[in-house]
Order: C-alpha cells, then sequence, then structure tokens
C-alpha cells in the first residue's frame, strides 16, 4: 500500500491539527529491521535493511518516542506544543515534515494503515 502525503493545514484558531495522508489517521516507527537508541536526548536509527542511518535533535527525538507506539498525527502535534511550548500550526508543520522525512526513508509502519 502506497504512502500519500497530502496536508490539508491546522486552522489558525490551533484547534483543528493537521489532517494529513488521507487514510493515515495513525502512524507508528516501523519496528521490522529497525533498531533505535537514544543518546544525550538525541535519537539514533539504523534500519538494517537498508543500511540507513538517521540521527535526530530533540524535538525529532520526542516525535520518535510517541512514534513507538501507533499513535494519531493530532497526538504528535500535542506532544510538541506540550514539550516546547510551540504554537498548534507550527506544531502541526513540524509534525508533517518529520513525518515526510520518516516516509520517504522507509521508516514508518505501513501495516496498520486505516
Amino acid at each position: 500500500m502506497s504512502l500519500t502525503y497530502a496536508v490539508v493545514g491546522a486552522r489558525w484558531d490551533g484547534v483543528a491539527r493537521t489532517e494529513l495522508w488521507g487514510e493515515w489517521a495513525c502512524v507508528k516507527l516501523r519496528t521490522d529491521g529497525v533498531t533505535w537508541r537514544e543518546i544525550d536526548g538525541e535519537m539514533v536509527i539504523l534500519d538494517l535493511s537498508s543500511s540507513t542511518y538517521l540521527r535526530t535533535n530533540q524535538t525529532g527525538s520526542t516525535l520518535l518516542r510517541l512514534l513507538a507506539e501507533e499513535t494519531s498525527v493530532d497526538e504528535l502535534a500535542d506532544g510538541l506544543m506540550a514539550a516546547y511550548g510551540i504554537p498548534a500550526e507550527q506544531a502541526s508543520t513540524d509534525v508533517d515534515a518529520f513525518l515526510e522525512m520518516l516516509r520517504e526513508k522507509n521508516l514508518l509502519d505501513t501495516a496498520g494503515a486505516r
């Protein structure tokens, strides 16, 4: 199943978060062939099947901890707002960009698509 990236966006008042990827209301980090560790507040991810290495900053680490379990895009944005006190629009934009990067690197679990 292919993953389609289509950002609708967040309302300015922050009530409605980003609606992302059509039927993909929930996302999760892929576990098959992927290992990750937290080192000094940053995450290091290794995709063993493609030998891809990824290192995140603290914001990415916050999102990856949430992505260890299936979570909604709204919950990811809420996690950033709670951790960093940023506005809903910025949190949604950051989540969208991070998920797109993970999708491009084939690091999201596609088995749980709704």
